[in-house]
């Protein structure tokens, strides 16, 4: 497994965050699939996905720190019908401030 590197010290908060989301094929697959299908529960994202359910779970746990909540608090979701949807705007600022920094 690659070892995870800190981004540079020169690289702007906002675009760390957007790069470290999209480094793992996985999180980028479930933002991809949220985007593309908003409001969705876990078990349409490992349908549409096609990664299993502890991976989507994953994913969702380390997306929900940055651009993806849920319509229930954690910790208030056991047996509850949840929605998942991505704050598109903070993503798409993050996005823009990665593309600013690799492009100097």
């Amino acid at each position: 497994m690659p070892r995870l590197v800190a981004a540079p010290s020169d690289m702007p908060v906002n675009a760390a965050r957007a790069q470290r989301v999209i480094a793992a094929t996985t999180r980028t697959e479930v933002l991809h699939y949220l985007l593309n299908q908003p409001s969705s529960t876990i078990n349409e994202i490992i349908a549409g996905s096609g990664f299993g359910r502890e991976t989507v779970r994953a994913a969702l746990e380390e997306l929900e720190q940055t651009y993806v909540s849920g319509s229930l608090e954690r910790g208030k979701r056991r047996g509850r019908h949840v929605t998942f949807t991505v704050d598109r705007s903070t993503l798409a600022s993050d996005l823009g401030a990665l593309t600013a920094y690799l492009l100097g």
